[in-house]
């Protein structure tokens, strides 16, 4: 039972289009382990999204119980909250601003990124845009 369901997890998983990148090469980066009908799935993945990705692919499969998605992601992105000044307007952390007044002495503000306004006497950040 456990072996049929193995390989149907297998083609489910590493058949699915956006994943048929984890089954090129002899070591496989996914491990799927069933004990009883009973899924652990073991390995590193490239994002957050493959990892849910493949848990839901393996709770698709007819026939499993639990199915403990223990997959990591190899190198996580940094969230957008983590972003610095002018790369994503209108989102800034404390650590940015911080860092934002130690390089032009005032908090960031979206209005300096869309305007490039004088503020200060510094110079407009875009100038020429």
């Amino acid at each position: 039972m456990d072996d049929g369901l193995r390989i149907r997890l297998f083609r489910a998983i590493y058949g699915y289009p956006a994943l048929e990148k984890y089954a090129l090469g002899v070591q496989k980066p996914i491990r799927i382990i069933v004990n009883m009908g009973r899924v652990t799935l073991e390995g590193v993945v490239d994002s957050e999204a493959d990892k849910n990705l493949v848990g839901i692919r393996a709770k698709s499969v007819p026939g499993t119980f639990p199915v403990t998605n223990n997959l990591r992601v190899q190198n996580p992105q940094p969230s957008v909250f983590d972003a610095t000044p002018g790369l994503a307007p209108g989102i800034a952390n404390h650590d940015t601003n911080t860092r934002f007044k130690k390089n032009w002495g005032h908090a960031w503000s979206p209005s300096l990124v869309y305007a490039g306004l004088k503020s200060r006497d510094q110079p407009a950040m875009f100038e020429g845009l």
